[in-house]
């Protein structure tokens, strides 16, 4: 069953490492992978290093590319998707949830989260952004305004746990303060059928489209009501003021507009660009454990990991090796460099990081909450 939104979408900018490059990384898994997918909202709080480590969980984030039309952030639409070891699986840029465990709330407005503590009928920010959530039972939708201006609706008909997790819905409609808007369709499966509970429930986001007139069509590999039919295996940007294609398809038959191809060699993810330049991820038990750019033979990168945290403990590139080293039981993490005479050490405080200190530097940062 395809549902969608009728009203127009803005998405918003939002802040984070991979809002920075408008990207996609999707894949087709072969039979090595496993398919599940149930991906958590990404954390409120990152603190990435220059080689894609967030010092704070020890997750490693991959690296990304591009499939866009138009200008982004001039009315062109852009999909982003970066591997987080963390997850075990890739997040993107266009993704809004909202999930509550008990009284909090954590809404995901494309890759940042906020969260939000319910008390008395009341939700208030945590984190102070001034952001504000409240919901209107009649349509069944809670509507979540950022300290910007920027207004989105989630529709609670869309609750489900894949491919990302949204026990409380997913966002339908975005609205900027400029009047951009984005329309946001979804594909749903689900099987039996109402009114018998569900043994597999998901909602695929199947098409996006805004009130410029472009689109991002998404391509997965089949319609099967299993873990295949949320297997995302193309991405076509469309400018509909030339081609048309249908919101509810599983992908369009067009030609000469930018896609991205994805695929398996091997125990590795490989991700074509609209260039014909393949990228190559090593996998193994979920994490990137090599990554090969489109000129090599060989992985330019391999990273290893804690056994026992899954937390990232070395990273080697040709500049060198980068040694990580995590003790939750004082707070701290460290960060040994190629050629540096000492290790960089970060203080760690409730999830954030309060100040580093190495050979010649110490600082010290604070929050707003």
């Amino acid at each position: 069953m395809v549902r969608g939104s009728s009203f127009g979408v803005a998405l918003a900018s939002v802040r984070s490492r991979i809002a920075s490059v408008l990207v996609l990384l999707a894949c087709a898994f072969a039979p090595e992978f496993a398919f599940a997918q149930s991906v958590p909202p990404p954390s409120t709080y990152y603190s990435i290093d220059s080689q894609g480590v967030d010092v704070v969980s020890g997750a490693y984030f991959g690296a990304s590319h591009t499939v866009s039309v138009g200008q982004p952030g001039m009315g062109g639409l852009a999909y982003t998707r970066t591997y987080d070891s963390s997850a075990q699986y890739w997040r993107d840029n266009v993704t809004g949830t909202i999930n509550s465990a008990g009284s909090t709330y954590t809404v995901t407005l494309m890759d940042s989260s906020e969260t939000f503590t319910l008390s008395g009928g009341v939700w208030t920010s945590s984190e102070g952004r001034g952001g504000t959530l409240t919901f209107d039972s009649t349509p069944n939708e809670y509507t979540y305004t950022t300290a910007s201006g920027v207004v989105a609706i989630y529709d609670k008909d869309f609750a489900s746990s894949q491919p990302t997790q949204a026990n409380q819905g997913r966002v339908t409609q975005v609205t900027m303060p400029s009047g951009e808007r984005w329309i946001f369709t979804y594909t749903e499966l689900r099987t039996p059928a109402l009114p018998t509970p569900p043994t597999f429930l998901a909602h695929r986001i199947q098409s996006i489209t805004n009130n410029l007139g472009y689109q991002l069509s998404f391509k997965y590999e089949n319609n099967d009501t299993d873990d295949s039919g949320i297997n995302l295996i193309q991405v076509m940007a469309i400018n509909n003021a030339i081609d048309y294609c249908d919101p509810t398809a599983n992908g369009c038959a067009l030609s000469g507009w930018p896609t991205l191809a994805f695929g398996v060699d091997g125990t590795a993810i490989t991700v074509t660009d609209a260039t014909s330049r393949t990228w190559r991820y090593a996998i193994t038990s979920g994490r990137i454990t090599g990554v090969r750019w489109p000129s090599s033979t060989s992985d330019d990168i391999t990273l290893a990991y804690n056994g026992t945290t899954g937390r990232i403990y070395t990273l080697t590139s040709t500049a060198g090796t980068w040694t990580y080293t995590f003790d939750p039981s004082v707070g701290t993490a460290s960060v040994a460099y190629p050629g540096a005479p000492a290790a960089r050490v970060y203080t760690i405080t409730n999830g954030r990081v309060t100040g580093y200190l190495n050979s010649t530097i110490s600082e010290t940062y604070t929050y707003d909450s």
